[in-house]
C-alpha cells in the first residue's frame, strides 16, 4: 500500500499558506468588506502589521479591528485615530487603557502582542483552543471543573459525565434539563460566538431565557456540530446579591511559568455583567474590576462601549457597591492555578477564565495567547518581567 507523503497533506497546504504572510495579507485583503476607500485603509494597516512582524493568521484581525475602527464615528478625529494604528494600538485604547502619544511605549502593542515572538505558545495552540481537550487535561481537577455531559458532533450526542451511555438523542438533554440549566458552547473559538443558555422552568424550555417548544430544542440540538454541553456555572450568591441572578462574574487570571522562578499567579481581574450585556462577555455594558492581593475589587470601571468608559463603584442596574466586594476563597485558588500551570509548564503563559461560585471557583477554560488590554486598563504589563521575558518583548 503507497502511504501518501506528508506534502500531499492538507493540513500542511495550510500551515505552509498561514506562514507565508503575504498570502495572508492577499487573502485576508480581497475578503474585507468595506468601500474602496475602506479597503485601502484594510491594506494599509495590514502592510504594517505585516512590518512589524504580526503572525499571518493574525494580520487580517489587526487590520479588520483597526480599519473597523477607523469607520466609527466618534470624538477621535480621523487623524488621531490613524496615529494610534500607526503605532499598533487600536484607538479605543486611548479610553479603554489609557494609552496616549506620551505614555504608549509603557503598553503592550498589537504589533508586539501578535508577533511571532511573542506566541511562546504556538506548539500547545491546539490543546488549548479545543475545549474538550482542555477539559482532558484538568481531569485531575475535576472539582474546579464544570460537569460536561455531551460532546455534540453533527447532531449526535457522546456522552462524558453524563450517566446516560446509550440511545441519546436531544431527549436526554431535555431530561437533563429538567434537573439543571446547561450551557452550550462551540468546542472551538471564542468571544461567545454560538453560546446557548439551556434550561426548564414550570414545564418550559427555554433557551437563551426565551420560552421555546420542544421541537426548538431539537431542532437546537440535531443542528448542533463541534459543541460541549456543560453545567452553567453561576457566580456566588454573595456575588449575584450584587450584579443581578441575571448577571456573569467572570475572572481572568494571568500565569506565567520560567525555569529559574517557577510559576506565579500574575495578575487578577474580573468581568461583572448586567442584564444589557446578555449571558457573554463579548460585549459592553459590563464592569471591570482589579482584583488585589486580599481578594478585593479596586478601580471598578463600567465600559458602554469601546470609546466610553467610567469609573463607577457601584452597579448599574443593583446600584449596589462593587468597589472593596471581598472574593473568598483567593489563596486556595492560587494554590491549585500554581498546580495547574506548573503541570502545564509546556505552555508558560497562559490566561485562565474562572468563575467564583459557592463552594469553590469554576475554571471555564485556558487561553493559550490569552488577551491582555484587560489587565493593561489597571497596571502596564511591561512592569512584569517574568511576561516580558518570555514574549521577548523590549
Amino acid at each position: 500500500m503507497k502511504i501518501s507523503s506528508k506534502s500531499k497533506d492538507p493540513r500542511n497546504l495550510i500551515n505552509k499558506f498561514i506562514s507565508n504572510k503575504y498570502l495572508c495579507l492577499l487573502y485576508f485583503s480581497l475578503k474585507y468588506k468595506g468601500s474602496l476607500k475602506e479597503k485601502y485603509w484594510f491594506v494599509k494597516n495590514a502592510i504594517n502589521a505585516l512590518r512589524h512582524g504580526v503572525m499571518g493568521f493574525r494580520i487580517g484581525r489587526v487590520a479588520g479591528e483597526f480599519t473597523d475602527a477607523l469607520r466609527e464615528r466618534t470624538e477621535m478625529t480621523l487623524e488621531e485615530k490613524w496615529q494610534y494604528c500607526n503605532l499598533g494600538f487600536h484607538p479605543h485604547w486611548k479610553a479603554r487603557v489609557g494609552v496616549t502619544m506620551d505614555n504608549y511605549k509603557d503598553y503592550i502593542s498589537y504589533f508586539e502582542f501578535y508577533n511571532g515572538k511573542a506566541y511562546v505558545n504556538n506548539r500547545l495552540i491546539p490543546l488549548f483552543d479545543d475545549k474538550l481537550l482542555t477539559y482532558y487535561a484538568l481531569n485531575k481537577w475535576e472539582d474546579y471543573v464544570p460537569n460536561h455531559y455531551f460532546y455534540v458532533d453533527k447532531g449526535r450526542l457522546c456522552p462524558l459525565d453524563s450517566t446516560e451511555k446509550t440511545n441519546l438523542t436531544w431527549k436526554s438533554v431535555l431530561e437533563l434539563l429538567k434537573q439543571k440549566p446547561l450551557a452550550a458552547k462551540r468546542c472551538h473559538g471564542g468571544h461567545g460566538d454560538g453560546f446557548h443558555k439551556l434550561a426548564y422552568n414550570n414545564g418550559v424550555i427555554l433557551i437563551d431565557d426565551k420560552p421555546c417548544y420542544e421541537k426548538d430544542l431539537e431542532v437546537l440540538i440535531d443542528g448542533m456540530d463541534d459543541y460541549l454541553l456543560t453545567d452553567f456555572v453561576y457566580p456566588s450568591k454573595a456575588l449575584q446579591d450584587v450584579i443581578g441572578e441575571d448577571s456573569f462574574a467572570v475572572m481572568r487570571v494571568l500565569t506565567t511559568y520560567t525555569p529559574e522562578d517557577g510559576t506565579s499567579v500574575d495578575r487578577m481581574i474580573i468581568r461583572l455583567g448586567t442584564k444589557a450585556a446578555g449571558q457573554t462577555q463579548a460585549g459592553y455594558d459590563i464592569l471591570y474590576a482589579n482584583i488585589d492581593e486580599e481578594g478585593c475589587l479596586r478601580d471598578t470601571v463600567y465600559e458602554y462601549s469601546g470609546w466610553h468608559c467610567e469609573k463607577m463603584e457601584t452597579h448599574p442596574e443593583t446600584n449596589k457597591t462593587v468597589e472593596g466586594f471581598k472574593i473568598e476563597g483567593l489563596s486556595e485558588l492560587k494554590e491549585v492555578l500554581i498546580d495547574m500551570a506548573s503541570r502545564l509548564s509546556v505552555a508558560p503563559y497562559l490566561v485562565w477564565d474562572i468563575i467564583p461560585t459557592d463552594d469553590s471557583f469554576s475554571i471555564l477554560e485556558i487561553n493559550s495567547h490569552g488577551q491582555l488590554e484587560n489587565f493593561e486598563r489597571f497596571e502596564s504589563l511591561k512592569k512584569n518581567k517574568k511576561l516580558c521575558q518570555l514574549m521577548h518583548l523590549s
